[in-house]
């Protein structure tokens, strides 16, 4: 008979442990910039509780989960005796999850370029919060965008963003159950576009190619055992990626958002 697990004790860390960031200045300032991932966005991943009897491949599942997210630099797992009690490990230490990206490209005398900043752990929550400004020939944008991960600690994410263009307006959203283990049954997802011209109503905008299934992370998930009708679920920054040169309101059909789903046995 297996051992139940007493505890599961969670211990996140910074990006730099204390003794190099206090003989290093840039590690000590990364440090002090990021906010450290709090206990329970950890806790909220972990596939083991207490009481249960302990798992190896819930104990392994839940680091490659914890990995996935992309917010973490080293993780690891295990379990360790702590007098006559067996206790579940978590430990993490956090990435830097601040990204600038700007690019700037000249041809045949026009010259575009972008420019944005990025958070994928805004506050140690695990959400993603960004902006950017981009100039094209014939347009600049404006774009605000974000994603809310497990939602009121559920399995949910909701995403989107917003572009305000210089000819129009353009935003862009996903709601959905992500898989992220296993132990997931069902993945749901609904994205959806829209675009306004300047001036001029709302109207739908072509719906996006056939999603590809993320995970919470944005990592390919692996190939479960599928029945039913498949779909998939569009995190937001792959949603975001894929349409990165905005919407046009002259390029309005009459596609609708599509609702997609998994089931997993």
């Amino acid at each position: 008979m297996r051992e139940p697990i007493a505890c599961v004790a969670i211990e996140p860390g910074d990006i730099h442990a204390r003794a190099q960031a206090g003989d290093n200045v840039l590690a000590g300032l990364m440090n002090a910039l990021h906010a450290r991932t709090r206990p329970g966005v950890v806790r909220r991943e972990v596939l083991v509780r207490e009481g249960e009897p302990v798992d190896g491949r819930r104990l392994a599942e839940t680091e490659r989960v914890l990995r996935r997210l992309g917010i973490f630099r080293e993780v690891s797992v295990d379990t360790l005796r702590v007098g006559n009690r067996l206790v579940a490990r978590v430990v993490t230490h956090d990435g830097w999850t601040t990204s600038l990206d700007a690019s700037l490209n000249a041809t045949g005398g026009a010259v575009t370029w972008s420019a944005g900043l990025t958070e994928r752990n805004l506050l140690g929550m695990g959400h993603l919060l960004g902006g950017s400004y981009r100039k094209e020939v014939d347009r600049d944008a404006w774009r605000a965008q974000g994603q809310l991960n497990r939602v009121f600690g559920s399995r949910a994410a909701v995403g989107g963003y917003y572009d305000n263009l210089s000819d129009g307006r353009a935003a862009a959203w996903n709601v959905g159950f992500p898989y992220r283990a296993v132990s997931d049954r069902v993945e749901l997802a609904r994205p959806g576009r829209v675009a306004a011209a300047r001036p001029g109503g709302l109207g739908l905008v072509t719906a996006p190619p056939p999603p590809r299934r993320l995970n919470a992370g944005g990592a390919p998930a692996p190939p479960p055992r599928r029945r039913g009708v498949t779909g998939g679920f569009r995190d937001l920054i792959s949603f975001i990626n894929d349409n990165a040169s905005g919407a046009r309101a002259a390029d309005a059909t009459d596609s609708a958002p599509r609702t997609s789903w998994h089931a997993f046995r």
